[in-house]
């Protein structure tokens, strides 16, 4: 007896602990109530502002068609592009979509892209910061495209919103404090036959790499000359060729909802998208071990990338990746 009632106070409390930590995890009602939200909101409009920034992998075309190649066999410009190419080809979409919605669209500049090129008609684009909103909507209305592109500040979670043709998710899902919640939410969204888009980091939550990664990043840093190693903002500095993990409270102050549960996504994706069709874009060392590094790249250097993007291609093909796209189709 007293057994079974120490084995029910035991279950009992290690559910109240399990509530409190997806209690902990869940935003206020309200995202304006919410201090984590308002602190990312912060930090990307701060960003959008910045006169200056550095490189990154998406700015490199060789780079962009190591990974369009991986999604689509052939090389091409755009990798939200190369992806409904792909969801084309898999389920028989006809372009375009009529109204496709994006969650932490920022700037908008991937759906105006994928509304010039004619595979969308209309997107609602949710953020939470208002400067990118206001980057994104003068962008749309200068290339034509203002009545095509909605944007909402707004929690779409909690807005009123219609069934679309598309639910897109490019490098925002990985903010998300509840990776299901959203993927069921993007479910409940969709049309019978619309499609589930993903393009996103699904690496260690806070950017804590593994031991396997690090050292990777070091065999990509070793292969560098000194001038690549210059960091921009301090030109007597270096970054170091044995790369550290970052401090995850740090990560978290500057932006609380960054990689806060990337780790889970594809475990989640395999468990509430059946049949989902995934693939592995690597970033081992495009993502990780050259971040703030490519911005003293130079066209000279074309053969060194081809053979560090090839190093990436192996990483991954072992399965140390850390960027992953997704398709599905909802019944």
């Amino acid at each position: 007896m007293r057994k079974n009632v120490a084995d029910l106070l035991r279950r009992v409390a290690d559910k109240i602990s399990h509530e409190q930590v997806v209690a902990s995890k869940k935003p206020p009602t309200s995202w304006m109530e919410d201090p984590a939200r308002q602190q990312a909101a912060t930090y990307w409009s701060q960003q959008t502002l910045a006169k200056r920034r550095r490189l990154s992998w998406g700015d490199f075309r060789t780079i962009r068609h190591h990974i369009t190649t991986r999604i689509a066999d052939r090389e091409m410009y755009s990798i939200s592009g190369a992806l409904l190419e792909r969801a084309q080809t898999r389920y028989e979409l006809a372009f375009p979509l009529q109204h496709a919605v994006s969650i932490g669209a920022g700037t908008a500049s991937k759906e105006l892209s994928l509304a010039m090129a004619g595979y969308v008609s209309h997107w609602d684009c949710f953020d939470l910061s208002n400067a990118r909103i206001e980057a994104g909507r003068r962008k749309a209305e200068e290339k034509g495209f203002g009545e095509n592109m909605r944007f909402r500040q707004e929690d779409a979670f909690q807005a009123a919103c219609p069934e679309y043709d598309m639910v897109f998710w490019s490098q925002s899902l990985h903010h998300m404090f509840d990776i299901g919640e959203a993927i069921d939410w993007s479910i409940a969204h969709l049309k019978s036959g619309g499609v589930f888009v993903m393009d996103e980091f699904v690496g260690p939550n806070r950017f804590q790499w593994t031991d396997e990664m690090l050292r990777a990043a070091k065999a990509a840093r070793d292969r560098l000359e000194e001038r690549h190693l210059v960091i921009p903002e301090a030109p007597e500095k270096r970054f170091p060729r044995v790369m550290p993990r970052p401090s995850p409270d740090a990560v978290a102050k500057a932006d609380p909802t960054e990689s806060a549960c990337s780790e889970e996504i594809l475990g989640q994706v395999q468990a509430r998208l059946p049949g989902a069709d995934i693939v592995q874009l690597g970033g081992v060392i495009y993502h990780v071990a050259l971040s703030g590094i490519l911005t003293n790249f130079t066209e000279e250097d074309e053969v060194l990338l081809s053979d560090l993007l090839a190093y990436d291609a192996e990483l991954a093909e072992k399965g140390l990746s850390v960027m992953a796209a997704c398709l599905w189709q909802k019944p």
